[in-house]
Order: C-alpha cells, then structure tokens, then sequence
C-alpha cells in the first residue's frame, strides 16, 4: 500500500430494527443502570459491526466505493439471532450471537477488499472464532464485575429468548470521534442516504414498505 496519511476514523456496521432492537436495547439498558453510574450511561443504539474501527485518507474515496461496493449486493440478508456469548477480554464483552450467514460475510468481505486500499484498521480484532472466521454480534454491555455474567444470565432467563431472523435493510457508515452517520446504504430504496435522510423516520418507512413488497409473491 502507498504511504499516505491517514487521519479520520471510522466504521461500517448495521443498525437494529424492530424485535431485535428492542430485545437488546432493553437488556443493555437494564443492565447499564445496575453496573454503571448513570453519568456514564450513553444512549444504546443496538447494532452489528461489519467493519471494525478504521483509519481512512480519503473520505471521498471511502464514501464512493462504500455506495459501489453496496449497490451490487445480492438480497435479501438476515441476521440471525440465536443467543448470547460473551468474549474475554479485559473488559469482558457480552453480546447477542449471530449464527453463522455465508451473505453476511460476504457482504463485510466485499466491503474489505474493495476498501482494502485506502483503509487500515485501528486496532487488532477481538470478535473472530477459533478458526479466525468473522464472528458477528450485537454487544449488550462490557465490563469486569463478577455479578455481572450471573445477572445477564438471570435476565435471559426471565425475558425468555427466542431465535430472531432479522431483515438486513440498510449499512451505515459512522465517522469517529463523533459518532455520526456519515453515509446510510438503503437496499430497498437502492440509494446512499445522507445522515438527515438516514435518521429519518418517514423514509424509513417506506424502505421497511419496500421490503415487505419483495415478500409478496
């Protein structure tokens, strides 16, 4: 790769909807109040990383291959909730397990190659399986508290937990430090969104609308 200067960071995930939101969003809400102090708790927007942080040169490049890459993208994909895990570092990461998608991967390894040039990533991965394949999840919450894994695993029992096939309708791209949506692919409406068009709520709408449509037959 060039040298060039990489400055700005990033990541490329996917925001939650419907059922799924909703579950773990409460989860990670319930226990952010009982394990943290309520002046660190940060609003949970319950996503799945398909990028992890990375360091780009060239915003205009990553905005235009991100829309190319995505707009070739065969459909449907789902996200496939089926329980929870938990990774062991320091802190501990307790998430939401996805199985195992052959689309999903796809879709984050075309992402990777054809951004593969103009990015580097930030720090080493953590969420990878014994044999080093991607391992997609929904963080919960983090954190080194002994009662922390006993308490999640009292909350699953009590909230039940049934399997979630979650529809894949867009991919945002997050700019850091702010943590704003620089970019929003929308599948169904076959368009790159701006941050005011991802964020709202009527268009989001009419893309669950247009997915709904493909359900028809």
């Amino acid at each position: 790769m060039p040298d060039r200067k990489f400055s700005r960071k990033y990541h490329i995930g996917i925001r939650l909807h419907g059922e799924a939101k909703e579950y773990i969003r409460s989860l990670a809400n319930q226990l952010n109040l009982e394990f943290k102090d309520e002046e660190t708790e940060k609003r949970i927007v319950p996503h799945v990383t398909l990028l992890r942080p990375f360091l780009c040169y060239s915003e205009n490049k990553l905005i235009s291959l991100f829309n190319e890459t995505l707009s070739k993208t065969p459909l449907p994909i789902y996200l496939q909730f089926q329980g929870f895990g938990v990774f062991r570092n320091r802190p501990s990461v307790f998430y939401a397990d996805i199985e195992q998608n052959g689309r999903v991967d796809e879709l984050a390894r075309s992402l990777e190659t054809n951004l593969n040039e103009i990015i580097a990533y930030a720090n080493p991965q953590i969420s990878s399986s014994k044999d080093m394949t991607r391992k997609f999840h929904a963080t919960i919450i983090s954190g080194d508290d002994e009662g922390l894994e006993r308490r999640i695993n009292e909350l699953v029992r009590k909230k039940g937990f049934k399997p979630i096939n979650h529809p894949v309708v867009r991919v945002y791209l997050l700019q850091h430090p702010e943590k704003i949506i620089l970019r929003e692919y929308d599948f169904y409406q076959r368009r790159s969104l701006t941050r005011q068009e991802a964020l709202d709520s009527n268009l989001f709408l009419k893309t669950l609308k247009a997915y709904e449509g493909t359900l028809v037959n």
